[in-house]
């Protein structure tokens, strides 16, 4: 059901049931609420943005918690004291949880102002609690005040992996730097570097000391040019990068795009920088290493970050540095004599310039200097680096099987007709051929205000470049496999699940259940199987062969 029409002959039950299964999204929730008020229902509606597993944790604990609230409005002696206990500073836990639930689900002014006033310092436990209970508060004072039922919208985020990203240095200095650009252009020398007195302006209010200095502290020598600061070449380039800065008549200003920027919300300018520093900016640019097998080796190792980051988000534990770049030499090929020094820089000191990574050092056995002697990747790393691998979908591995250059058959499927026939998209326009009226292949940037479109024939045509297959109809077919062989195993799940209920039709099956099945085959597919053998399997060139694989893992469902 997708109309007002539709929604309007269901009771408050199954509305709420709709909004439990996930059915609403960002183009039909406006009218979706409106029918919620037709139907004298209050509510907020909250999305949850990337929340820590112990952010989650107490955001249903807070949604739990309700079942405890008394039917019957709160009476004013009970919101007097709820009011009381917030500002007690040896409360316990649960007297400030049910003060909080009680001032949550009252529609006074008072209580709404203690509410805001306890989350400016709240208990960090608490935090969600409190954005979730003023959002709540703010609805029911609304309905007071309009006298009729309110629903609103909110959002809950994430307040530990916020405090990262507000703590993280380079994150303040890349806003400072914009901030500057916003009150004044600064000025450029004729070699259209930032002029002397700019440089030790930002130089005082960033964060990161861009001096070199002696152990007590002192500069040892002064900066002649911004090329010997390289944190400043690196925000300005990477401002350029993402359009937020441009160059006129000698000065330096703010885009559009840059005052836009200022007004996302931190996390979402945190992953827009970060998305563009691993998929847009080139990293061999203020580099100056040497070639390998025609390309530097930034190239290299940027190119090959889905090999990378896979290997790093399997591992859980610390990671042997020594041991990790002897993987990467072998899977690279890379032979360069100090090739340890760049993966070192470049993957580990790099990302941790952003917090994505955690390393350790030790002291060299020769030399006074340090080198990394382990690393991981953080809490915010985990969660930034998938967002990366689903916008940029980079290579992960060069498929390996004797059919890499053999036009693969078609899988046949029962019930999916998934890449045939698919209606082309007049309002949507390809980022990298500008052709408009087209069949979508793949999207970027999804993380981003501004994702991007790409049609299915580039799509192939990256396809066939980035794993170096000989024709087109290879490729095609090849990348066909990637989704076909998954959808078999979801039509193989349908099909167990028909037998089991005895059911006859596909059609006997409810949309509720039909998505738990998906999302059901889905995980079991991907928990069953490691890349390589997805890869194996997806380059099976009898349709049989891959039924009877995929018959083992039906097993576990």
């Amino acid at each position: 059901m997708t109309n007002n029409q539709d929604w309007e002959n269901l009771n408050e039950q199954e509305l709420i049931e709709i909004l439990k299964n996930g059915k609403i999204n960002e183009k039909n929730i406006d009218e979706f609420m409106k029918v919620l008020e037709k139907k004298g229902m209050n509510g907020s509606i909250m999305r949850v943005d990337n929340l820590a597993p112990e952010e989650e944790k107490a955001l249903k604990e807070y949604l739990d918690y309700h079942k405890n609230i008394p039917k019957n409005p709160q009476s004013p002696k009970e919101i007097s004291q709820a009011i009381k206990v917030l500002s007690d500073s040896v409360a316990s836990l649960e007297s400030l949880k049910k003060a909080i639930i009680t001032l949550a689900h009252t529609g006074k002014l008072d209580a709404y102002e203690a509410l805001e006033n306890y989350a400016q310092n709240p208990r960090k436990e608490l935090s969600i609690w409190l954005q979730q209970a003023l959002q709540e508060c703010k609805m029911f004072l609304k309905s007071d005040l309009l006298d009729r039922p309110v629903v609103e919208k909110g959002d809950i985020e994430s307040v530990s992996l916020g405090n990262e990203v507000l703590a993280n240095d380079f994150f303040q200095d890349f806003l400072t730097f914009l901030k500057s650009l916003k009150e004044h252009p600064l000025e450029l020398t004729v070699n259209n570097n930032l002029q002397l007195k700019e440089i030790e302006k930002l130089g005082k209010i960033f964060k990161t000391d861009i001096y070199h200095r002696s152990e007590k502290g002192e500069v040892l020598f002064p900066i002649r040019s911004e090329e010997e600061v390289f944190h400043l070449q690196f925000i300005r380039v990477l401002g350029k990068i993402m359009k937020l800065s441009t160059q006129r008549k000698n000065k330096l200003k703010i885009t559009r795009f840059g005052l836009k920027f200022l007004e996302f919300s931190p996390f979402e300018q945190f992953v827009d920088i970060i998305l563009n520093y691993l998929g847009e900016y080139n990293w061999a640019y203020l580099r100056s290493y040497a070639g390998h097998n025609s390309k530097s080796i930034p190239e290299v190792l940027q190119k090959n970050q889905g090999l990378i980051y896979s290997r790093l988000m399997f591992e859980k534990d610390w990671l042997d540095f020594k041991n990790f770049a002897k993987f990467l030499k072998k899977e690279l090929a890379l032979t360069w004599d100090y090739i340890d020094g760049e993966i070192e820089t470049l993957l580990v000191k790099d990302l941790a310039r952003f917090g994505l990574i955690e390393y350790e050092e030790k002291k060299k056995l020769k030399g006074y200097f340090e080198e990394v002697s382990k690393f991981r990747l953080t809490k915010l790393g985990r969660l930034i680096i998938p967002m990366y691998l689903e916008t940029y979908n980079p290579p992960v591995a060069l498929p390996k099987g004797k059919n890499i250059n053999v036009v693969l058959p078609t899988i046949k499927l029962k019930y999916l007709d998934k890449g045939k026939n698919v209606p082309k998209r007049p309002d949507a326009r390809c980022h990298f051929c500008d052709k408009t009226n087209i069949v979508i292949g793949a999207y970027l940037d999804t993380y981003t205000n501004s994702p991007k479109v790409v049609c299915e024939d580039c799509a192939i045509d990256n396809y066939q470049k980035d794993f170096g297959y000989k024709t087109r109809e290879i490729a095609m077919a090849r990348r066909r496999r990637m989704f076909d062989v998954t959808y078999l195993f979801f039509e193989m799940v349908l099909d167990q699940y028909l037998a089991q209920n005895k059911m006859p039709f596909i059609e006997n099956i409810n949309e509720v259940e039909y998505d738990r099945l998906m999302n059901l085959s889905r995980e079991v597919f991907n928990a069953s199987l490691s890349r390589q053998e997805k890869i194996e399997l997806e380059e099976t060139y009898n349709q049989s062969e891959i039924e009877e694989r995929l018959r083992e893992l039906l097993k576990n469902i």
